[in-house]
């Protein structure tokens, strides 16, 4: 006898009608019917959670940076040869330049260490959603202004309208007291907040030209942020290589 027919005569006839609402079996199917809502439960939340990381992740950074070997940067002739071939690309539908280091923000005696980003305010909100994080004030395309992370607002106890001071070891200059930090005095002028402590607790944005000014390289760019169309998202390791590629042409 195979296994349907079993299971359809001890569970329907009059004999399994009885067992089948049996305190046991109510139990049993309470409990499956338990586990099963858990489980779906668990689904869900777990779905919505990747679903918020990966919009607060790519919320603050690009789907592909590119970038030179070591630490040397992207001179302004080759940004524009780079745009150029990334203007011929489907998948990509902008990009940004960007600069990149470590230092210090400083506010009396409070000190934090952040990661320094200059941007492009006007092209960067086209290749991520950092205008939309801001929480208080806004940025400022050019001047001695900033926008820094709610945690590092906290940690240096400052608001939109107070000065910061910025300090990193990049370019420093040489004299015979030894090496001095570059520095420079900045207004914040906005405070964002992801929901990403990584992000809140580090970052803060400068506008491009204060940073080369700050960093001592003008016409100079870390790296190229590219953000590419929705439907080409899950190829962007494909996208990426493609690129390469194309780069390689450009030596």
């Amino acid at each position: 006898m195979d296994f349907q027919k079993f299971f359809l005569k001890k569970f329907f006839n009059i004999k399994g009608k009885r067992d089948f609402f049996s305190f046991g079996s109510l139990i049993s199917i309470a409990s499956i019917t338990i586990g099963v809502i858990a489980l779906t439960v668990s689904l869900a939340l777990f779905s919505g959670y990747y679903d918020t990381m990966k919009e607060i992740i790519l919320g603050v950074n690009s789907h592909i940076y590119i970038l030179k070997f070591g630490n040397e940067t992207i001179q302004h002739e080759e940004y524009m040869r780079v745009s150029s071939m990334l203007d011929t690309v489907e998948a990509v539908q902008s990009y940004a330049p960007f600069l990149y280091t470590e230092g210090m923000a400083v506010r009396d005696a409070d000190i934090a260490g952040v990661i320094i980003r200059g941007l492009d305010f006007e092209k960067e909100i086209e290749t991520s959603d950092i205008g939309c994080f801001i929480e208080e004030g806004t940025y400022a395309q050019d001047g001695d202004f900033t926008v820094i992370g709610s945690n590092i607002a906290k940690r240096l106890h400052i608001t939109v309208g107070d000065t910061i001071k910025l300090i990193t070891p990049m370019n420093a200059d040489v004299t015979f007291a030894g090496m001095i930090p570059s520095s420079i005095e900045v207004e914040v002028s906005g405070i964002f907040s992801s929901g990403m402590f990584e992000f809140d607790n580090s970052l803060v944005l400068l506008p491009m030209k204060t940073a080369q000014e700050f960093l001592s390289i003008s016409d100079h760019y870390s790296g190229i942020s590219v953000k590419l169309r929705n439907e080409f998202i899950e190829e962007a390791d494909i996208v990426a290589s493609h690129i390469q590629q194309k780069l390689s042409c450009l030596v």
